[in-house]
Order: structure tokens, then C-alpha cells, then sequence
């Protein structure tokens, strides 16, 4: 059995079957109105739309069905409940446009950064067999690519040193933001590129 293996003899407490899976869309909506912030994404998703598409790569990314750390909760919920709450502080704080956008990804990163490393995705497959999902990576393809029949998520527990998690970060950002925007929310930290 290799550490990445899933022993599926019981039924997870943080399983879904593939068909509770919709879009990334439909999942970015979905986290917004559990966390009762959509009125107010919506406000600046009008605003700034590579805030817009930021998020719903990230819900492309997790969807809105993975878990969070305590297991109460889901990732992508405390991931936009972080980033808006920045932006509307950073906003509060006459912050420039792009300060408030970089508040808002930066919020959403670093709770999918601190998380994201706890747990191991893996498909079920229609013979009983899985396969890890590699991180940063579609969740929503990943599983119509395999054809998948059920998600399992297993807490790792295995502690991540800075160098992952910096290396998390580059590999979200990229997989989140076009190289423009990356530009963009540099300059808004006050950084040349």
C-alpha cells in the first residue's frame, strides 16, 4: 500500500459522490451565499473582474464541497469569508484599487495555503481503485477526465515546512491569476516588476 492510498472499506465523513460536483460557477455562488457575502462579491466582482476570475478559479480548484481544517466548514467558504472581509478593510482604509484587490487575494490565498496541505483528494474509481488528485490542478476536470465515481478527502496531518508552503503559493497564484494580474497586484504592493 503506498502513503497516498485510501483504504475504502468504510464510508469517510468528507466523501461526495462525482455527481454533487457542479461548476465552478455554480460552486463560487454557492460558497458566496453560505457565507451570506454574494450582494457584496457581486459589488466588486463588477468592479474588479480578475477578482471574479481569481475566485471562481480557486472554486474550480476546491470546489465549493472541500472541507475545511476543523471539518465544520468549507475551505472555499472561510477562503472568500477572509478575502472579502479584507477588501472591505482595506477599502475602509481609502486603500487604492489595486490594494484592496491585492487585500482580497492575499486573504484568499494564504487560508487555501495554511489549509490545502492537510489533506490528500483521491478519486474512487467505478473498480474500487483511486487515484490521487495532484494539487492546484481542476478538481471538476480531474474527476470527468477519470471518471470518477466518488471524491474522498483524508486528513494528512503532516507538518509543512515554509518552502512548501511557499511553493503552494506560487503554484495557486499561477493557477488562479493570468500573468497580467500577478503584475498588477505586485505594483499594488507597492513592488516593481
Amino acid at each position: 500500500m503506498t502513503p497516498d492510498a485510501v483504504v475504502l472499506n468504510r464510508i469517510y465523513s468528507n466523501e461526495q459522490n462525482c455527481d454533487e460536483f457542479v461548476s465552478p460557477e455554480q460552486s463560487l455562488k454557492i460558497s458566496l451565499t453560505r457565507i451570506e457575502r454574494r450582494g457584496f462579491a457581486k459589488a466588486v466582482f463588477l468592479c474588479r473582474p480578475n477578482i471574479e476570475v481569481a475566485a471562481r478559479n480557486l472554486a474550480k480548484v476546491i470546489s465549493h464541497l472541500f472541507p475545511s481544517v476543523n471539518e465544520e466548514g468549507f475551505l472555499l467558504d472561510e477562503a472568500l469569508k477572509a478575502a472579502c472581509e479584507a477588501y472591505e478593510e482595506a477599502a475602509a482604509c481609502a486603500a487604492s484599487d489595486a490594494e484592496s484587490m491585492t487585500a482580497f487575494f492575499k486573504a484568499m490565498l494564504e487560508v487555501v495555503v495554511e489549509q490545502l496541505p492537510q489533506w490528500r483528494v483521491h478519486a474512487v474509481m467505478p473498480n474500487g481503485s483511486t487515484i490521487a488528485c495532484p494539487p492546484c490542478i481542476s478538481i471538476f476536470d480531474w474527476i470527468k477526465k477519470r471518471q470518477a465515481e466518488r471524491v474522498v478527502y483524508t486528513k494528512h496531518g503532516v507538518r509543512v515546512s515554509q518552502e512548501e508552503r511557499q511553493a503552494l503559493r506560487i503554484m495557486l497564484t499561477s493557477a488562479l491569476l493570468s500573468f497580467a494580474d500577478i503584475v498588477h497586484l505586485q505594483q499594488g504592493q507597492g513592488k516593481t516588476t
